[in-house]
């Protein structure tokens, strides 16, 4: 290792990095369209800093799949593929809910658009702990950027629908009319989810 290399590494103050990347309250998009020249430091890593253990290798037996459901099938058969599922994985994939794909189109289109909008709206809504958020929206950059070895590459748009009833008017009209409509979808199916199990 050359003494550059070395003055570089003692030199490098991770922590300020960090800060200086979340008081700019843009996220990764932000980063981008500010035209950088080079990736910041945060978000460089080294094959060992992704796992703390070997990674677990993929086990081909079958009775480890995850169980899919249709909920296109006859009740009787609904209600015992649900039980075996929940038995066996604790969870399961459901294939034929009923959700509009083009519900799930618009929606993935409407939050593309919140993350195209212009830096000073999005800042409106950002938040770091969601937990203690004044609304139950929030933009925030890496979930777990002060916490984790390395950044990831990510912005997210977090819309807390349950348990606390939520004021559609805090989420950004870009994507209000998706998110409501799909939050419907979704306890519809949670409903029908239920009174299967």
């Amino acid at each position: 290792m050359t003494t550059s290399k070395i003055l570089q590494d003692d030199e490098y103050d991770r922590s300020k990095e960090l800060q200086e990347f979340e008081d700019t309250k843009l996220g990764v998009k932000g980063l981008v369209d500010s035209g950088i020249a080079q990736i910041p430091r945060i978000f460089h890593f080294q094959p060992e800093d992704l796992f703390d253990h070997e990674p677990q290798q993929p086990n081909p037996s079958n009775d480890m799949i995850i169980p899919v459901i249709d909920l296109s099938g006859e009740h009787k058969d609904l209600v015992q593929q649900l039980r075996d599922g929940s038995a066996k994985f604790g969870f399961f994939q459901v294939i034929n809910h009923g959700m509009p794909i083009s519900l799930l189109d618009r929606l993935i289109d409407s939050v593309k658009a919140f993350h195209e909008l212009q830096p000073q709206e999005k800042m409106q809504v950002y938040c770091r702990d969601m937990v203690t958020a004044r609304s139950g929206v929030g933009f925030y950059s890496i979930y777990d950027l002060f916490h984790s070895k390395v950044a990831s590459w990510q912005d997210t748009l977090a819309v807390r629908l349950a348990p606390i009833p939520f004021d559609p008017n805090e989420i950004h009209e870009v994507c209000r009319t998706e998110v409501v409509e799909w939050d419907k979808e979704v306890e519809n199916l949670g409903e029908r989810l239920m009174g299967l199990l």
